[in-house]
């Protein structure tokens, strides 16, 4: 337990740090969050926003909390903590069953807890988090299980299967893990020679009970009218494939592992003395700046929020941006790229761009580590079971995201990856022959590691700062009597704070509601908040936000000028 509850320790250092007490939602949860309290006071799962999924096991782990302390987006954080803390210690506890020692399980935790998907949604009420803590809870539960053999696998396979099936009905993409469990069970156990002691009943039954589990979430959320195009578009397009948004998301997925992964990365990097690292490593770049080349020439933008894609580095939208870690959804911003808004020069972002293309051939290093991995008589262990396990979970993890998404993929759904690659990477990377490393390796992977934590630390302290602006300007405005109806104050607050008003209208927005963008759930204009005085507008009030990683403006209320 030592590298947990080390990692736990500088996971509470960082929330000192971020300070993310604010009580309003963040991005998409907002939705969320209006599902939990519509649950608390009707006693029924109705899903009314437009992008919600089903949300369902997550809204069970957060009723209690509700109901016995009251809406707050404050209380539905912590819980989100607690389910953090659950998914670094079932990493930790795979790590542990592969043989890795504590040092190196530490040091994989830390990379993972400091990447900037997980450290934003382990601060929000996304479903990222609820949906994958289930399912790597069902991996340790699997791998228990096998180096336990006096278990009863008739209840471990249960578990295994209620697992993912809460999965399903929380974030539908995470239950993959059931299917990727049986393939490594099928690619391992199964084909071992003493057959009286497989277990194929308790298998078979964990995988009826899983199609039931599948078969009810339909037949529920149609039912209960809460099958929406969140869900079900997605699921309209897996079959057909897409070349392009393969090869080209593919490309960004590699060169983003690559930022994301470094400091493992480079404590793994001795031994280069074979041709095929450099091989390996020289295509997989060929390929990244073929992909960077389409971006140059396809993508919209520069930067937009509202877009899918950019022209540069950071290639695709949602959490990670030129403005550090978070969206900003004030809709001055969101849509219009020319707008003031915090962001670091272009040619910092041109560095950064280009130290992580080089980086991308120490992939030809793990290559090499994977084929030594994989042909040594390590692959008997429970340790090359766990790395199978990950490998098959990265790929249909990832085949799902393409065929679902296409050329319309976040980066929050790396997220899947971020959680396989932070299990697969330590296993491969930390063979016996390769246990120790040099004073320079150290301090290499040390200070990569130190720079990504600065990154995700000081991004999201400046997303909650520039909220905590944000707000207390709507506070400011609600206290002068004006209604929400009035205010558009960005995504977050119009949907928290007007959807209702927006149901009534029927979304029949005021003319003002427009300049040259559309403004979420808005239905008059009359005040506004954002980063900029737009025209006809005349400032009310200002509040500075105190940014970490980058000079930024501050966060305005303004109204409309008389006359206009």
């Amino acid at each position: 337990m030592r590298a947990w509850f080390i990692a736990l320790v500088i996971f509470g250092v960082c929330l000192a740090a971020i300070r993310p007490w604010g009580d309003y939602p963040l991005n998409d949860d907002w939705q969320y969050a209006r599902a939990a309290k519509l649950f608390v006071e009707s006693g029924n799962i109705r899903i009314d926003t437009p992008i919600a999924p089903a949300l369902v096991g997550q809204l069970l782990v957060a009723y209690p909390v509700v109901r016995s302390l009251g809406m707050s987006h404050m209380h539905l954080r912590a819980v989100t903590w607690l389910m953090s803390a659950i998914c670094l210690i079932c990493i930790d506890r795979l790590l542990a069953i592969a043989g890795l020692r504590w040092t190196s399980r530490l040091f994989a935790l830390l990379v993972l807890l400091l990447n900037p998907l997980y450290l934003y949604f382990s601060n929000t009420f996304m479903t990222e988090i609820y949906g994958y803590a289930p399912a790597l809870l069902a991996a340790v539960v699997y791998f228990e299980y096998r180096r336990r053999p006096a278990w009863n696998p008739v209840l471990a396979w249960t578990a295994v299967a209620v697992l993912s099936i809460f999965c399903f009905w929380t974030r539908q993409f995470a239950a993959v893990v059931f299917p990727t469990i049986v393939v490594t069970w099928l690619l391992t156990v199964a084909r071992s020679r003493n057959r009286e002691s497989t277990p194929w009943g308790a298998v078979v039954l964990s995988c009826l009970i899983f199609a039931v589990g599948i078969g009810a979430y339909f037949w529920w959320v149609r039912a209960s009218g809460n099958f929406g195009f969140a869900f079900g578009d997605p699921l309209a397009r897996m079959a057909r494939v897409d070349f392009t948004a393969w090869w080209v998301e593919t490309g960004t997925a590699i060169l983003y592992l690559t930022g994301f992964f470094l400091p493992l990365l480079v404590l793994g990097s001795k031994r280069w003395r074979e041709p095929l690292p450099y091989i390996a490593g020289a295509l997989l770049l060929l390929y990244v700046l073929v992909t960077r080349s389409w971006f140059k020439s396809n993508a919209p933008s520069d930067l937009e929020f509202g877009g899918w894609t950019h022209r540069v580095f950071p290639y695709i939208t949602n959490v990670i941006f030129r403005t550090g870690i978070g969206p900003i959804t004030l809709d001055d911003v969101f849509h219009d790229a020319g707008m003031v808004r915090p962001q670091w020069p272009a040619h910092t972002w041109v560095l950064i761009e280009r130290i992580v293309l080089v980086a991308v051939v120490f992939w030809g290093l793990f290559v090499q580590r994977a084929r030594e991995f994989w042909t040594t008589s390590v692959k008997k262990t429970l340790s090359h079971e766990v790395a199978l396990f990950s490998l098959l979970w990265s790929v249909v993890s990832w085949a799902v995201t393409v065929q679902a998404y296409r050329l319309e993929i976040f980066d929050r759904y790396y997220f899947p990856l971020v959680l396989s690659f932070a299990i697969l990477l330590p296993i491969v990377l930390e063979t016996k022959r390769h246990a120790r490393h040099s004073i320079i390796e150290y301090a290499g992977a040390g200070l990569l590691l130190s720079a990504l934590g600065w990154f995700s630390i000081a991004g999201l302290h400046d997303h909650f700062r520039w909220n905590d602006a944000r707000w207390n300007l709507a506070d400011f405005a609600f206290a002068l009597g004006v209604s929400p109806a009035n205010l558009a104050g960005g995504f977050e607050v119009n949907g928290w704070k007007n959807y209702d008003n927006f149901q009534l209208q029927q979304g029949k927005m005021a003319p003002n509601c427009r300049v040259n963008y559309d403004d979420f759930f808005c239905l008059d204009a009359t005040y506004r908040i954002g980063m900029n005085v737009i025209r006809g507008y005349e400032e009310i009030k200002e509040e500075q936000p105190s940014y970490w990683l980058s000079s930024g403006p501050p966060v305005r209320l303004i109204r409309l000028a008389a006359g206009q």
